[in-house]
């Protein structure tokens, strides 16, 4: 009776096919029923590196990395240099081929917005209206004031803002700083200056005083 024997095959596999520079594609090679030396290469070197010269396989599978390292396409290749057959010892010489592409890394470009697109104190009106490109205001807050809730907005939402919320005031005049930080890092300061105003004096008549 007849033994069948697979006639020999070569596979080769990419971790991914898509890969931005600075990391790594995980090529890897399988021969079934094929036994002897192949050579796995990159058609440019300049963007994908890695692979070898020459190295064995015997009914294996063998993993090389390859570096990407520009912008563009590489396409690798594992080549027979010397490889039998185990069907029926004839030279294998079928090469097979995966492209890979490489991406640019991505320029992230960070926001110099450190403007806020509303002010406000609760329960008060700020003095003048508030516009993002100006910086200082006024209000005037009732007799023993103590604490006031200052309600800001940053116009880009990767800005930061310092200052909001409860803040505390004392008698008389208060300098209250808003900082607005973009994603650049650039700041801009928005000051409210916020007066607490005494209780009337009592007025006393002189000509009643004999």
């Amino acid at each position: 009776f007849q033994i069948n024997v697979h006639a020999g095959d070569l596979s080769i596999y990419a971790s991914t096919t898509s890969v931005v520079v600075g990391n790594s594609v995980v090529i890897t090679v399988k021969g079934n029923n094929i036994a002897g030396k192949l050579s796995l290469t990159s058609s440019n070197g300049g963007i994908l590196s890695g692979g070898a010269s020459a190295f064995w396989i015997d009914n294996s599978t063998v993993t090389y990395t390859f570096k990407a390292v520009s912008a563009g396409s590489a396409t690798v290749t594992v080549k027979p240099i010397d490889v039998a057959d185990y069907n029926n010892g004839s030279s294998y010489t079928t090469s097979k081929s995966v492209t890979i592409n490489v991406k640019a890394v991505p320029v992230i470009v960070l926001s110099g917005d450190n403007n806020l697109s509303s002010l406000g104190i609760e329960n008060y009106s700020l003095t003048p209206e508030f516009n993002k490109d100006t910086l200082e205001y006024s209000v005037e807050l009732e007799p023993d004031t103590s604490e006031i809730n200052i309600s800001a907005t940053a116009s880009h939402g990767g800005a930061t803002i310092e200052g909001a919320g409860p803040r505390e005031v004392t008698d008389g005049d208060n300098r209250l700083e808003i900082k607005v930080t973009a994603e650049n890092g650039s700041s801009k300061t928005y000051v409210i200056n916020a007066k607490v105003k005494e209780y009337n004096p009592i007025e006393v008549n002189m000509k009643n005083i004999q």
